[in-house]
């Protein structure tokens, strides 16, 4: 069929007419369940056969459906064997090249869209098995997704510190002073707890606090909310002038949320210098959300006077076990009596993090994959027994000229579809049940 493309398409769309009308001679419970997708079929060996040799196609295909409508009629499908391969086949496939056309279709083309609309329909068909399916599949994901989050968040995805895998902690049976880390730490973090009475206009209020180090801050990556965090030379005996930073609580509650509060003066007494009280220049405010190892954040001030050293940020370079090693030898050269096994542990605050729950995580991600292999295997065994259901319809597909390869692709597609609608069930449910916990 070689005329212009209007004359073409009218032609082929007169064939798709008469092909509807010889179908007539089929059974009525046959139409009913696999007419469409016969005149699909057609339609694409028809096109198929016109596209490799024009009206001579169009003629033979034509000839192979009457061929097969008047055949005499043979036994029931389930009553003898199914073909062994398209070459046994006597209908369509045993056309000259019809393998090679439909490879070179490629699974993007008119028969994989064909396929997807059949899959779809015959999944529609039997709804009770696709939710049984998507259930029971839905579940396996949501519990892998679900474990996996709690696991990501703790094991995988590092601290929300800047460089967190140099930031350490130190533990140490013995004080461990600030020059014990020179050509260590980059940055170095003590802090001395303290409780600070505040006067003024608004009367005293009791305010839980800490003398920190100026790196404390930087170390773990304190974004202030308002304002700005310590600077080097406003840390140590020698700092000229005495600084702040109040956190969110204190800010909203004694200053109003003000956004003036910064340079203002705050006067307390510390503690231990009762009879003493000092003014600080309020220089910022922490965030709402800021989290630290004790509640004693809401007045924060630079540290004068050495302290023991807790934590740090190690050079470049510089692994926790160097970092052991040298700290633990300089220990050992200014202090006796240490015992034979002292060492000084330098551990990534990482690691400190996760060390007790590590392997609880674990088990339960290895309870998680099992969980989900048993939802693999139940839902192979649903779809095998669906595949013997469908015996006589692969058959009589067979029979109507489909291939191997062209079944192997729908399974595969109705596979898919399966796996879309289950992974999208699982996702939603784990991510309920987290916005739960």
């Amino acid at each position: 069929m070689s005329g212009p493309p209007d004359e073409r398409r009218s032609a082929f769309r007169f064939s798709l007419a008469v092909y509807r009308l010889v179908l007539r001679r089929y059974p009525a419970e046959m139409r009913r369940r696999f007419g469409r997708d016969m005149i699909e079929l057609f339609a694409m060996q028809l096109h198929d056969a016109v596209e490799a040799r024009g009206v001579i196609g169009w003629l033979t295909c034509w000839r192979r459906v009457l061929r097969e409508l008047f055949r005499p009629a043979r036994p029931p499908l389930a009553a003898r064997p199914l073909p062994a391969g398209p070459a046994d086949i006597p209908g369509p496939s045993m056309r000259r090249g019809s393998s090679t056309l439909e490879a070179t279709r490629g699974a993007f083309g008119l028969g994989a869209l064909q396929d997807l609309g059949f899959a779809w329909r015959s999944l529609r068909r039997e709804p009770r098995f696709v939710a049984l399916l998507v259930v029971v599949l839905g579940l396996g994901v949501a519990v892998n997704t679900s474990v996996f989050a709690v696991v990501n968040a703790y094991l995988i995805r590092p601290l929300p510190y800047p460089e967190a895998d140099r930031v350490v902690t130190v533990r140490s049976p013995v004080q461990v002073t600030w020059a014990d880390v020179d050509g260590v730490f980059e940055a170095r973090v003590s802090w001395d707890l303290d409780a600070f009475t505040i006067v003024g206009d608004d009367g005293p209020q009791l305010a839980r606090g800490a003398w920190v180090t100026t790196d404390f801050l930087d170390v773990y990556g304190v974004v202030p909310a308002l304002g700005r965090v310590f600077r080097p030379e406003e840390g140590g005996p020698a700092a000229e002038a005495s600084v702040a930073v109040i956190s969110h609580r204190l800010w909203q509650g004694r200053y109003g949320g003000a956004p003036d509060v910064l340079g203002r003066t705050l006067r307390a007494y510390a503690s231990d210098r009762p009879d003493d009280a000092e003014s600080f220049t309020i220089v910022g405010v922490l965030p709402h959300d800021f989290w630290h190892f004790n509640d004693f954040t809401d007045v924060l001030v630079p540290l004068r006077e050495e302290r023991a050293l807790y934590a740090g940020r190690l050079l470049p370079g510089m692994t926790t076990e160097d970092a052991s090693a040298t700290i633990t030898a300089r220990v050992q050269s200014r202090r006796t009596g240490l015992a034979d096994d002292f060492a000084v542990r330098v551990v990534r605050a990482q690691d400190l993090h996760v060390a007790g729950v590590r392997p609880v995580l674990l088990t339960l991600q290895a309870a998680g994959l099992l969980v989900f292999l048993i939802a693999c295997a139940n839902a192979a065994v649903l779809l095998l027994v669906r595949s013997v259901r469908r015996e006589r319809e692969f058959g009589l597909r067979r029979a109507l000229g489909a291939g191997g390869r062209r079944l192997t692709r729908q399974l595969v597609l109705e596979g898919t579809l399966l796996a879309l609608g289950a992974g999208a069930f699982g996702v939603l449910l784990a991510e309920g049940v987290l916005r739960l916990a």
